[in-house]
């Protein structure tokens, strides 16, 4: 080869070398050519993490994944359609329009189990079910003639009975982060939730009370109306004490207690008051008179008043309250930031502290909605729906709905702290009782 030769090779890769510097830049930087609209544009990326990891991910009806977490990159300002499938799960579908620049993430997409098999833990007719703060549920059966109450341990699956009675037990509740239950019923009951330790508290108060609760952070303080005044009992001490207070009702958490007086004619009064400061109550909101007023739950950031099917909350932060109507049921998520809430027909959550999208309607059926409740953490939403549980995400939209299962008289439905695994009481073929079922691997 001559010199000219080796001469015009050299100058050739230089030209070409010149050439597509410019392009690799461009497509280092994230720009890529649009041949449908001639122009050089900016590319997006799409992010995607799921569980369970070992997924198909198909991007355009093409298979470009099979595990996750995975970066989607150099996608032009499209609509595209994402679609994550495994064998035995339900499958994840959705258009996502991607723009110049941006990073679109699609975090918490969750694939559940399509063939789910029901394992029957309890036999038997359970007329009441609460869940603990600690996997247990409080499971209240009736036996002919005798109420008994038992604790089911989610964990070690193991049922234990702690409670029986002759005469109704009306309801029940955790309290103490599941340590202890006040049971309701001809006598008002405390039990630890071995069943060893039982005080009947109607006994020890020896009166005719009304309206008894406990101190949300300390179970020995016992808090009652008695003749319209407010008193508290001191288990630890046996020690009884008055208040200087006549509330339409209360609630008391640690050193707070909310009160909701009828001061005036016209209105009545949410105030608050430490219990061992020696100060007269602050007043922190009036509502036209009524006697029909429950203080429903107190938490860091919110309390909700209720009348009816109504619900007040008042954000303690800025004082600011709203009105909800059409409320059978509500649960606020573990950030106390959003509250689910329901009745019959419809399912919404409210966000308090957003500037849009306050109200978020999830669902409007023509069948019953029973009830709902959180999935951990937060990124879906379960509910009950005639004889189905369906799932659906908490995204304001362009939401996945799928119907995790179908049983005859579905009553109560929870998950595990793991988010593992769904509990139902209901009825399956001929088996009635709790249920258990996987919901991933």
């Amino acid at each position: 080869m001559t010199l000219v030769h080796r001469r015009i090779i050299y100058l050739f890769f230089m030209a070409v070398f010149f050439i597509v510097l410019p392009f690799i830049i461009l497509s280092a930087t994230g720009y890529k050519f649009n041949s449908k609209k001639n122009v050089l544009q900016k590319t997006g990326i799409i992010f995607l993490e799921t569980k369970p990891k070992e997924v198909n991910v198909y991007l355009n009806g093409q298979l470009v994944e099979q595990r996750t977490p995975v970066r989607l990159k150099n996608l032009l300002p499209n609509k595209y359609e994402i679609m994550v499938s495994k064998e035995g799960y339900f499958t994840w579908q959705k258009k996502i329009d991607v723009y110049q620049g941006q990073t679109i993430f699609l975090q918490y997409v969750r694939l559940f189990k399509n063939n789910m098999e029901l394992e029957l833990l309890i036999a038997g007719e359970i007329v009441a079910m609460e869940k603990s703060n600690d996997d247990k549920l409080g499971l209240l059966k009736k036996d002919g003639e005798m109420w008994n109450l038992s604790i089911y341990d989610l964990n070690k699956k193991i049922e234990q009975k702690v409670f029986e009675s002759k005469s109704e037990i009306e309801k029940f509740e955790f309290v103490d982060n599941g340590k202890r239950l006040l049971i309701y019923g001809a006598d008002v009951w405390l039990v630890d939730s071995s069943g060893k330790d039982r005080i009947n508290l109607s006994q020890k108060i020896k009166s005719d009370f009304k309206n008894l609760k406990i101190d949300e952070f300390n179970s020995n303080f016992i808090f009652y109306s008695l003749k319209g005044q407010l008193f508290k009992l001191n288990l630890a001490t046996n020690e009884t004490s008055e208040l200087p207070y006549f509330p339409l009702d209360y609630f008391v958490r640690g050193d707070e207690c909310y009160l909701l007086t009828n001061d005036s004619l016209n209105n009545v009064f949410l105030k608050r008051f430490g219990l061992t400061e020696d100060k007269l109550p602050e007043s922190l909101l009036s509502l036209p008179a009524s006697d029909e007023y429950l203080l429903a739950s107190v938490n860091d950031n919110f309390v909700i008043i209720r009348q009816n099917d109504e619900l007040i909350v008042w954000d303690k932060a800025t004082g600011a309250s709203e009105l909800i109507k059409a409320v059978n049921f509500y649960e606020w998520d573990s950030q106390q930031e959003e509250l689910l809430f329901g009745n019959d027909w419809e399912l919404w959550s409210y966000r308090p502290k957003e500037n849009n999208d306050k109200y978020i309607l999830f669902s409007r059926t023509g069948e019953e909605i029973k009830g709902a409740f959180w999935y951990q953490p937060e990124t879906h939403i379960f509910y009950l729906v005639g004889d189905k549980i369906k799932v659906v995400e908490n995204l304001v939209n362009n939401r996945v709905t799928n119907d995790l299962m179908q049983a005859a008289e579905i009553k109560f439905a929870e998950v595990n702290k793991k988010a593992d695994k769904l509990y139902f009481v209901g009825q399956s073929g001929k088996d009635m009782g709790l249920f258990e079922i996987n919901l991933l691997d």
